[in-house]
């Protein structure tokens, strides 16, 4: 019996290797906003969505909390600045069964930039889909999307105007934590003047 050649070994070691290699955790999404500050020059900025949670609620609706960290706007020099998008789905519509076009709206879309004290609060509509897997994990999408400044705390700058929006993400169903996530902006938030 001949010994094995090293051109057999070295792809067999390889694919034993390969084979016991860490699955890659799925990209958790990333958002598309296109600023229309300045009408005739649209900016596109793009968020990593570093994770997402959501909860059913009666009457088929669907709050999903997505969370980011980090601003392209923001120089080195800046603290942290985090982004929350907050997606009330009040309708889904049935594939095959209900008419579809991507001008139509089936959430309520606010958006919350927030560094230290300061804090921005953009509200809009879009039309967003998603599935369950079952697991409960939720990938969607956020076909489309306008937005505009709605509040402002402490002084906080608008740098992007009205904007649209678009984007992928996965979502993990979290129901304690997703209502967490809206108390908190709800009380930072909620009763403050513009």
């Amino acid at each position: 019996m001949s010994k094995p050649s090293a051109r057999w070994l070295w792809p067999a070691l390889g694919t034993i290797v390969l084979g016991c290699s860490p699955t890659p955790r799925p990209d958790p999404g990333r958002l598309s906003l296109t600023s229309l500050k300045d009408p005739s020059a649209p900016t596109r900025y793009h968020q990593s969505i570093a994770r997402g949670s959501y909860r059913r609620r009666p009457g088929r609706r669907c709050d999903i909390v997505l969370r980011s960290s980090g601003d392209a706007l923001a120089d080195a020099a800046a603290e942290r600045i985090d982004h929350v998008l907050h997606i009330d789905v009040f309708y889904r519509p049935v594939p095959g069964k209900t008419y579809v076009e991507r001008t139509m709206t089936n959430a309520r879309l606010d958006y919350y930039v927030l560094a230290g004290a300061q804090g921005l609060h953009y509200t809009g509509a879009g039309f967003v889909t998603f599935d369950l897997a079952g697991d409960g994990e939720m990938t969607g999408r956020i076909e489309s999307g306008h937005l505009d400044v709605a509040q402002r705390i402490n002084g906080a700058v608008d740098r992007y105007g009205a904007m649209t929006i678009q984007g992928r993400f996965r979502a993990a169903r979290d129901p304690a934590g997703t209502l967490d996530a809206l108390r908190r902006l709800g009380g930072r938030f909620d009763g403050r003047p513009d």
